[in-house]
């Protein structure tokens, strides 16, 4: 499994995807004009030429882990920025689920989400599939390694091309929602948010409401992201990975949504 690693400092940090290696490039990080909760936002991914977050508040520090992975963004073999695929800009990540590919990085220092409102939203291209491990080709888990203590609550998203239907998953995995069928469209861009508003979770799909969950209170004190596959599956062969592209990926703490909406027309805004 090759590493790619991410260090922070008090500018921006980037992880650059060059091949052989890894580069990193820093800049000063400036709020965007017409977004009026950038100051919340604390993951944001264009994926157009490299595996980077370009949030003003991402939670890295300048220390890279050992053995644990801490502070580090890590991938295995196959998992690349493809310019076959983007929805906005010139590339996304691409998964190929018979590689088992998948991307993350655990955090030792804070939390992912908490308690609090959040938005968790990304463009999807799944790859039709056929039958799916039951949870569906995971796109993204906000959890983190079973071997550490503390995980807190979990958020992961599944979609299912045998039926088109997404599923979510939260409270250390032991709860789930599963919406009804044909909610997306394979091998097309999909809009996917997650948004909790004062305690209630909605999900939406292309800017439709899919699902709701009416008392969540989960504390999400996770401090992992991994994008492709659930922490659990990491080993699992083919089983629960993700088939197909992810573009603009962006954690908002704020509830964005609360009703139906018109997906964004354009890249997220964000240096």
């Amino acid at each position: 499994m090759s590493q790619f690693y991410l260090l922070r400092s008090s500018n921006k940090t980037q992880l650059l995807n060059t091949g052989s290696g890894f580069s990193i490039r820093t800049g000063t990080t400036q709020a965007p004009a017409g977004d009026s909760l950038w100051s919340n936002v604390t993951l944001l991914m264009h994926l157009d030429s490299n595996i980077s977050d370009v949030s003003s508040t991402a939670r890295f520090n300048s220390s890279v882990g050992t053995g644990d992975v801490q502070n580090a963004w890590f991938t295995n073999s196959g998992t690349t920025i493809s310019g076959a695929q983007a929805k906005f800009g010139a590339g996304s990540l691409f998964f190929d689920s018979s590689a088992g590919t998948y991307c993350g990085y655990f955090n030792n220092t804070d939390p992912v989400i908490g308690t609090g409102d959040y938005t968790l939203e990304f463009w999807a291209w799944p790859k039709t599939m056929g039958w799916n491990y039951g949870n569906g080709g995971i796109a993204i888990d906000l959890w983190q390694p079973g071997w550490k203590s503390g995980r807190g609550s979990r958020l992961m998203l599944g979609m299912r091309t045998d039926d088109n239907a997404i599923r979510v998953f939260h409270d250390d995995g032991g709860y789930q929602q599963t919406s009804g069928s044909n909610v997306f469209t394979p091998e097309a861009w999909n809009h996917i948010a997650i948004c909790r508003a004062s305690g209630t979770r909605r999900t939406f799909v292309n800017g439709n409401h899919v699902l709701t969950s009416a008392n969540d209170s989960n504390d999400h004190q996770s401090k992992g992201v991994i994008l492709g596959t659930g922490w659990d599956a990491v080993n699992n062969g083919t089983m629960g990975k993700f088939n197909g592209y992810l573009d603009e990926i962006r954690l908002t703490h704020a509830a964005r949504y609360t009703s139906s909406f018109t997906p964004p027309a354009s890249a997220f805004l964000g240096y």
